[in-house]
């Protein structure tokens, strides 16, 4: 078990939105994180674990960097 641990949790319009989200971010370094849909609440969890702070860290501004990328192309779209 990993010493440091975030969650960040992504509530959206529709889960279709959240599975580009998710979608995006999956290709990134799917051995340092894991995602959890959640239909019902329309939801994404996302579990960040390290025994390293910093890179806790640099892998949760990675992952908030592309989903900032990916809303702003969708918004761009829509």
């Amino acid at each position: 078990m990993a010493a440091h641990e975030a969650v960040l949790v992504l509530r959206g319009e529709s889960i279709e939105r959240l599975s580009t989200l998710k979608a995006s971010i999956s290709v990134d370094d799917p051995d340092s994180f894991s995602i959890k849909m959640d239909h019902g609440a329309v939801e994404m969890h996302i579990t960040v674990q390290s025994n390293n702070m910093r890179t806790l860290r640099n892998t949760m501004d990675d992952i908030l960097a592309c989903i900032a990328a990916v809303e702003t192309t969708l918004e761009q779209i829509e």
